[in-house]
């Protein structure tokens, strides 16, 4: 959705770094430079801590033993009490469906709940339907689908969406999802989510809890009508790694077809990974207004600093500068850093942003298989 776009670039460009006493400012910068030529590592280093984490090894468990079975989606699982074992697949939520009919066919919650439990023997699953009434219960083996040892337990507390339709197409948006894995009688994964759409299924606010041990992030958005404002929180081991508290002004304007669309006007705030944060403010609109922009007219409505986190010591200012003097199309950001030395924020940035990609592809890759995403 649109108003998302702005917030995942603004949030791409995250940093981090360590503190050092009693030093000059060559050396504070120096170093800084060197932390920042190696971020890929870092950012690579906890995404990849992520997924190896036992929560994501155990979905992907579950989704192998998808692979094999249904017992969700296929047929009507209520009309045959005879038959036990199918596969489990769960919806696409926000994906239009393929169909030119207008109806949309939801999940189902109060139809599926039960226990469906992993039998490595008839390798499917058995289903107690209605039992218990108010939840699904998913007990599974993480060792794969021969293993006997079914010490994973998926509970789906809550789930339910909403549907919205337009002159084209229906589609399905979450409107509450409470679920919670444990593995060995740990917690390794719960998430907590309430969002609350408009009548167009754009949301209004989102309240989100996402625990993927070690990782916790809580995040709160709201559009006020005027404004998006988004909070944003992630912990390892309870340690601050990125943060953002974000808002964006904006105004509705009809496009060249006639449509709505929301136009981005100011943006204030921070962002921040690990010990390095961004802050600072931006007057889009007057931007905007200038019909040929040069660096300088950017630098004249944009207030950036790089910035030590927590502690607030200034790294670099950020300004805008033409790599070709006069030549619009080659506007830059550019870092100064507290020595007096220059550098263009993309000798930093794009090796992290070309590497983080490679790394999804290989990631996506692996979990859903070559082409499958």
């Amino acid at each position: 959705m649109k108003k998302f776009v702005l917030f995942a670039l603004i949030t791409g460009l995250v940093f981090t770094t360590y503190s050092c006493k009693d030093e000059s400012d060559d050396d504070r910068s120096e170093e800084d430079k060197e932390m920042l030529l190696n971020l890929s590592d870092e950012m690579i280093g906890d995404l990849d801590q992520m997924t190896e984490s036992s929560g994501m090894q155990s979905l992907r468990a579950l989704m192998d033993l998808m692979e094999i079975q249904d017992p969700m989606f296929g047929s009507d699982l209520k009309s045959t009490a005879d038959q036990r074992y199918r596969s489990l697949l769960f919806p696409s939520f926000g994906k239009k469906p393929a169909t030119k009919s207008g109806s949309v066919e939801g999940f189902g919650f109060d139809e599926k709940t039960g226990t469906y439990t992993w039998s490595a023997e008839h390798q499917g699953w058995a289903i107690q339907q209605n039992d218990p009434s108010d939840k699904i219960i998913i007990i599974y083996p993480t060792g794969g689908p021969e293993s006997d040892d079914n010490n994973a337990t998926l509970t789906i507390h809550e789930l339910a969406s909403e549907t919205f339709e337009d002159s084209w197409d229906s589609w399905e948006q979450p409107t509450r999802l409470k679920a919670d894995l444990f593995v060995d009688d740990t917690k390794v994964i719960e998430v907590d989510l309430s969002v609350d759409f408009d009548n167009e299924g754009e949301p209004q606010k989102i309240d989100a809890y996402l625990l993927v041990a070690p990782f916790e992030l809580n995040l709160a958005f709201e559009d006020t009508g005027s404004m998006f404002k988004l909070t944003a929180l992630l912990k390892v081991d309870n340690l601050d790694l990125m943060s953002a508290d974000l808002n964006l002004n904006y105004i509705q304007e009809e496009d060249d077809w006639g449509y709505e669309e929301t136009v981005i006007t100011y943006v204030e705030g921070y962002v921040h990974y690990g010990s390095m944060k961004i802050s600072g403010n931006i007057n889009v609109a007057a931007i905007e207004e200038i019909d040929e922009i040069t660096a300088d007219d950017i630098n004249a409505y944009a207030n950036l600093t790089l910035e030590r986190y927590p502690g607030g010591r200034k790294i670099a200012d950020i300004d805008f500068i033409e790599e070709v003097p006069g030549d619009p199309e080659t506007i830059e950001p550019r870092l100064t850093f507290a020595n007096g030395t220059t550098a263009l924020a993309k000798d930093f940035f794009q090796p992290v942003a070309d590497a983080l990609e490679a790394r999804l592809e290989e990631l996506l890759e692996e979990w859903l298989g070559e082409n499958d995403w």
